[in-house]
C-alpha cells in the first residue's frame, strides 16, 4: 500500500498537469484512495503483528515486498500453483521445514489438489494471497488486497 500511494500521487500529479481544471476533483479522489490504502496498510500490519514470528511459506518470490514491509518470518520457494512439485521440490521442502516449521503456505493462485494434499500430509495448509500483479478477475486492487488481509487475519495456531 505504501508503494501504491506513491504511485497514485505521481499519477494524480501528471493528470492534474494535463487537466488543471479538474485538479480539485483529482485531489479529492487521491485523498480518498490514500485513506483506503492507509487503512489497508494498517490492517495488514496488525495481521502481521499478530503472526509474530510464526513461520510462513510463500510459493513464489513475488512476495518479497510484503515479507519485508511487514517483517514476516517467511521463506519463499518457487512453486507454481498449476504445476505439481517434483520429488526434488518435496525433498527441498522437507529440508526447509527442519529449520522453518511452517504451518501455512500462501499461493498467488489456487494450487493443484495433489499439491494441497502433499502439503497437508506435512501439516501445512494452503491459502491464496493474490499479489495483484495483474488486474483481478473480479473487483480491484483494494478488494483483492482486503481479501488478502482477511487471509492473513485468518491464520491461527
Amino acid at each position: 500500500p505504501e508503494l501504491a500511494i506513491q504511485q497514485a500521487q505521481t499519477i494524480a500529479a501528471a493528470i492534474a498537469l494535463q487537466r488543471p481544471e479538474q485538479e480539485a476533483e483529482i485531489q479529492l479522489r487521491l485523498d480518498s484512495l490514500k485513506r483506503d490504502l492507509v487503512d489497508l496498510d494498517s490492517r495488514l500490519g496488525v495481521a502481521a503483528e499478530a503472526l509474530g514470528e510464526e513461520p510462513l511459506l510463500f510459493s513464489h518470490p513475488v512476495y518479497q515486498y510484503l515479507i519485508n514491509r511487514y517483517g514476516l518470518n517467511a521463506v519463499e520457494v518457487h512453486w507454481e500453483p498449476d504445476i505439481a512439485p517434483d520429488g526434488h521440490a518435496w525433498e527441498h521442502l522437507e529440508e526447509l521445514l527442519e529449520s522453518h516449521p511452517a504451518k501455512w503456505m500462501l499461493w498467488e493462485g489456487e494450487p493443484l489438489d495433489v499439491t494441497v494434499r502433499g502439503l497437508e500430509d506435512r501439516g501445512i495448509a494452503s491459502l491464496v494471497f493474490d499479489p495483484c500483479g495483474n488486474r483481478p478477475d473480479e473487483g480491484d486492487y483494494l478488494s483483492a488486497m482486503a481479501a488478502n488481509a482477511a487471509t492473513l487475519e485468518s491464520l491461527t495456531w
